[in-house]
């Protein structure tokens, strides 16, 4: 009976924690949602939230399986390709409006991921 109430705590511990690493990792995608044409360190976040870089790390990958910096720069060229489809905006100014101060790096990350330059994502979308 007494291992019984023991591992029912155990579990119970395990849960509220795992709770809380959801918790925060709910909060971090908040905060980047919020603030991602601004920029966004490892060090800025993490003294956001008053834990350390690799604290903040650590608690996204586990909870997102994805890395930090992936996420937020994944998540800054889906808002990039949704103004190229929905504004006639220029290319150095969605770049600059969603967190990527050099247009060319956002050029050669966005069709890193994309496959193809803004310029052609646009033209292929629009028509």
């Amino acid at each position: 009976m007494d291992m019984t109430y023991d591992l029912a705590g155990r579990l119970r511990s395990q849960a509220q924690r795992n709770q809380g690493t959801r918790l925060k990792s709910d909060k971090i995608r908040q905060y980047i949602y919020q603030n991602y044409a601004q920029p966004l360190s490892l060090n800025d976040i993490s003294s956001h939230f008053y834990i350390s870089p690799n604290y903040l790390c650590s608690v996204f990958k586990k909870e997102t399986g994805c890395n930090l910096m992936k996420f937020i720069n994944e998540y800054r060229l889906e808002q990039a390709a949704r103004l190229l489809l929905e504004t006639e905006m220029k290319v150095n100014k969605i770049a600059e409006s969603v967190g990527f101060p050099n247009p060319s790096y956002f050029s050669q990350r966005f069709r890193d991921y994309y496959g193809e330059s803004p310029e052609n994502y646009r033209q292929k979308e629009t028509y």
